[in-house]
Parts: structure tokens; C-alpha cells; sequence
């Protein structure tokens, strides 16, 4: 048996008993043609970079898109330039800029005017917009209720002032081929003498007696003629009720155009009693 042992050929390596020690180099699939797969795994190439098992070790210099013609992301912020201190957004020295702009448009708005209103804030709003956007860009929803709100005080600033506009065609229509006058400033007074009525002054120079007399009561009037109330007959009154619940002038809360005393720009309020502007037309018959 010993014999027979030695004199037998060695069996294929890995094999057989005691094939560990078998030195034929051939594969052990070389008769049959096949390639086993540590063969393939050895001639196939290097997966790219970190895109294969084991990729970590590829020393392949080229970017994973190459054969593709696209740039990943991280390529491309590495490629651009970085921005210089101080200039690019967040820049320190962009920050501290627009920081100065805004304190100097807020002791200007505050100190600086005979009232407080909200036109003496736009040369403050490009460096607030500047500063929180970066801020607030990152909350959507916050954009959103920002709009809304804008939109609102828009609508509701915009029925505020047409009211004016339509209450001087209502009484030049009623009240057409009288002389008429009117008393009061701001967008009112625009409206008034555009249908060419006549500014009241204090002293009632050129007033007639049968003209038309136009008050609204929300306008600042300046001074009236001293005689007004005892020489002036109410004849006819126009109310604008409000569209809205909110108010951007009515001195009761909201004070868009004259930030005096509590109030602030607009309110919000559900009293749809209260009118946005009441004006009286009078008659002026002072006795004989």
C-alpha cells in the first residue's frame, strides 16, 4: 500500500488529501477552459474611486463623470474661486456696512423729521432686506406670510385712498356748476383740486354766499374760518365704510402716513362700523 502510494500522481492542489503541497501552477478549470473568479477579479480593471467594493485604494486620478462629460457638485465648488474677505455675501465688511446704513436711516427717521412715518423708512429697507433675507430665505413659510401681509396692507392702503378720489366725483357731480371749495390736505387735496375746487383758507377770503363746502372729518384741515360752524349749513354727507378688517389710517390704531402718540402703521380690527372717512358738504348762508 505504501508502494502503490508514492508511485500514484499527485492530485490536483487543494483537491485531494495532502494537495496542499502540490506545486503545478496551472489553474485548476485549465482543462476545461473555464476562468474561475479570482482570475477575473485579478485581470478586470480598477473600479473608479470609491464607486466599487474596495475602491478606496484606486489611485485613478480621473473625476467619476469623466467618461460622461458632467461635473459633480463638489467639483465645482472646489474649481471656483473663493470670494475675497469682505466682499462676498455674509462678508464681514458687507455686514458691518450695511449695519451703519441702517442705524444712520433709523436716528434719521427718528430724530431727524417733524413726524414719524413710514416713507421715512425706505432708505432703511436695503439693508434690512440685505440682512434678513439670508435669514429668512431659509423659511419659506416665512416669505409666504410676509407676502400675504404686504398684499393686505396694499389692498387696504389702495380702498383708503380711492375713497378720495370717488368722493370728489360723487359731489362735483352732485353739486355740478356750483362754486365749490374744500378744506384739508394729503391725497384729498390732490383729488379736490383736480376737479378744480377751491382751497379754504383761515380767513375765508372769496368765499360767496351759497358755496359748496367740502369736509372731510379723518384729514388734517389746518385751521378753519373762525365762523365756520355758525355760518356754514351741513347739506349732504358721504360715508366710506372700510372693505377690509384693517385700517392703515384712521388715528384709532393706525397711522401709516403719521406715527404719532400709540399708534402703529395699520391694525387689524373687525369693526366695520366704524367708516374710513366720513365727508360733509355745508352750504355757506352767513346771516345778513
Amino acid at each position: 500500500l505504501a508502494t502503490h502510494a508514492l508511485n500514484s500522481p499527485l492530485p490536483p492542489s487543494g483537491r485531494g488529501a495532502g494537495g496542499e503541497g502540490n506545486c503545478d501552477t496551472s489553474p485548476p478549470h485549465a482543462e476545461s477552459g473555464e476562468t474561475p473568479l479570482a482570475t477575473h477579479a485579478l485581470n478586470s480593471p480598477l473600479p473608479p474611486s470609491g464607486r466599487g467594493a474596495g475602491g478606496e485604494g484606486n489611485c485613478d486620478a480621473s473625476p467619476p463623470h469623466a467618461e460622461s462629460g458632467e461635473t459633480p457638485l463638489a467639483t465645482h465648488a472646489l474649481n471656483s474661486p473663493l470670494p475675497r474677505r469682505g466682499r462676498g455675501a455674509g462678508g464681514e465688511g458687507t455686514v458691518i456696512f450695511l449695519r451703519l446704513w441702517l442705524l444712520l436711516a433709523l436716528i434719521t427717521a427718528v430724530w431727524g423729521v417733524p413726524f414719524q412715518a413710514m416713507r421715512h423708512l425706505l432708505y432703511a429697507l436695503p439693508p434690512i432686506v440685505l440682512l434678513l433675507t439670508p435669514l429668512v430665505g431659509k423659511r419659506p413659510s416665512l416669505l409666504l406670510l410676509q407676502g400675504v401681509l404686504s398684499m393686505a396692507v396694499i389692498v387696504a392702503d389702495y380702498d383708503y385712498a380711492i375713497r378720495y378720489k370717488r368722493t370728489t366725483d360723487y359731489f362735483a357731480e352732485l353739486f355740478a356748476g356750483e362754486r365749490m371749495w374744500y378744506v384739508g390736505s394729503w391725497g384729498w387735496m390732490f383729488y379736490a383740486e383736480q376737479q378744480g375746487f377751491r382751497k379754504l383758507l383761515p380767513s375765508a377770503e372769496g368765499l360767496q354766499r351759497g358755496d359748496v363746502i367740502l369736509v372731510p372729518q379723518r384729514v388734517y384741515k389746518g385751521k378753519m374760518p373762525a365762523d365756520f360752524e355758525r355760518n356754514a349749513t351741513l347739506i349732504n354727507e358721504r360715508v366710506c365704510p372700510p372693505l377690509l378688517p384693517l385700517r392703515t389710517m384712521d388715528f384709532e390704531g393706525a397711522a401709516y402716513y403719521a406715527i404719532i402718540r400709540t399708534n402703529a402703521p395699520f391694525r387689524f380690527t373687525l369693526d366695520y362700523e366704524t367708516p374710513l372717512e366720513v365727508t360733509r358738504a355745508y352750504r355757506w348762508s352767513p346771516p345778513h
